[in-house]
Order: structure tokens, then C-alpha cells, then sequence
């Protein structure tokens, strides 16, 4: 069984992944704390294929739960890896996909990371400006990898003065142009110093209630 979504601090509300609260917190600039649901479905996409890589065969799913007040984080569930994970990300696809269109973008797209979960903040790693928030599990003996409720964390330097709060508003607007990206050592050491990631896939909102 894959892992549980996060647990929300507050009750099931309209279609489109929306969950109302009360008061909002740092990130909600006085409005009300709003929560969405996403999903994303993770095989290695065409960009991070490469010869010898050992983790050719990885997959898996996550699921986030993004709120407004700056509560974010995201479960990943991984299997057929084998290189060390050290960091995982939202990234924006800030050009359009691989077909030209803007709706293939998290999927096909390319772009800086603008929320981060966990990875390894040590010399020479993937560094973006903001730390990742802890370390990642990693794969146990049958070849699989669960991180459980990441804490996430906004990417300010990629982030254009945006507040948490419009950044998860945006998520929830667009979704097709984000992708969440797990990051390996292999891939890391393959593309540096411009990191494609080991498996990734765009993000999905999904409906509450």
C-alpha cells in the first residue's frame, strides 16, 4: 500500500482540492488558510534518460498537501532505485513542453526549484538558497524508498517575490505547469551542473471531499 495523504488540519471543502479554515497563518497575508490536494504519478522522463544509469528503472507516486498558511508537505513512495537520493523538489516549468504547449509543461518542461523537501544540504550537493528541510530516506533492501509528510520549504531566490501563499495559489490555478522531481547522486553527477533529477512527474490537483 502506498502511502496515506497528508493529514489536514482542516475538514473537506469545494471540488478542486480546496479545504477553507480559519485564520490564516504566516503565509496567508490575513486570508483564509485554503489547503490542495495533489498528486503526482513519477517515472524517469525522456530528459533523464542517460547510458549505465542504475536507476533506469524507478517509480512511484507522491502525494502533497499544499496549504496557505506555509503548511506544505508531500509524501514520496519510490521503487527500483538504487543510487543515494539527495534532494527532492516542485519545480516550476517556466517555458512550455516538448510539443510546444503550455499544458505539457510539467511533464515535458524544464525549470528551477521553487519548493524543497527533503535533500542533503552538504558541500556540493544541489544548493538552490534554501535549505532542505531534512534528510531523505533511503532505499531499503527490496529497492524502495518512502518519505513520509517532507516538510516543504519555498525556494525564495526562484520565487519573484512571491509570498507561500501565491505560490500555492498558483499550483492550484496551473498544476500542469509543475512537476515534482526526485534527485539522485547518479543524476546529479551525470548532468551537473544543470540537474534534470532521477524520476519526476507534473503535478495533479486533486478533488477533496
Amino acid at each position: 500500500a502506498g502511502p496515506a495523504p497528508a493529514a489536514s488540519q482542516t475538514a473537506a471543502g469545494a471540488a478542486g482540492g480546496v479545504s477553507p479554515a480559519g485564520a490564516a497563518g504566516h503565509g496567508g497575508g490575513g486570508a483564509a488558510r485554503r489547503c490542495y490536494h495533489a498528486y503526482s504519478n513519477l517515472n524517469v522522463n525522456a530528459l533523464q534518460r542517460y547510458e549505465s544509469n542504475p536507476d533506469r528503472d524507478a517509480f512511484g507516486f507522491a502525494e502533497c498537501q499544499l496549504c496557505t498558511d506555509g503548511e506544505m508537505n508531500c509524501s514520496t513512495l519510490l521503487h527500483s532505485g538504487m543510487s543515494r537520493l539527495i534532494a527532492v523538489h516542485i519545480h516550476f516549468a517556466d517555458g512550455k513542453g516538448g510539443d510546444g504547449g503550455n499544458a505539457s509543461a510539467g511533464e515535458t518542461g524544464e525549470g528551477h526549484p521553487v519548493i524543497n523537501f527533503c535533500g542533503d544540504n552538504g558541500k556540493g550537493m544541489i544548493a538552490d538558497g534554501e535549505p532542505y528541510t531534512q534528510a531523505c530516506q533511503q532505499w531499503d533492501k527490496r529497492g524502495v524508498a518512502y518519505n513520509v509528510n517532507m516538510p516543504g520549504a519555498l525556494v525564495g531566490a526562484f520565487s519573484e517575490g512571491m509570498t507561500v501563499a501565491d505560490r500555492v495559489e498558483d499550483i492550484a490555478a496551473r498544476p500542469e505547469q509543475y512537476y515534482l522531481n526526485v534527485h539522485s547522486l547518479a543524476s546529479w553527477n551525470t548532468w551537473y551542473p544543470t540537474p534534470h533529477g532521477m524520476s519526476r512527474g507534473r503535478l495533479q490537483l486533486q478533488q477533496s471531499g
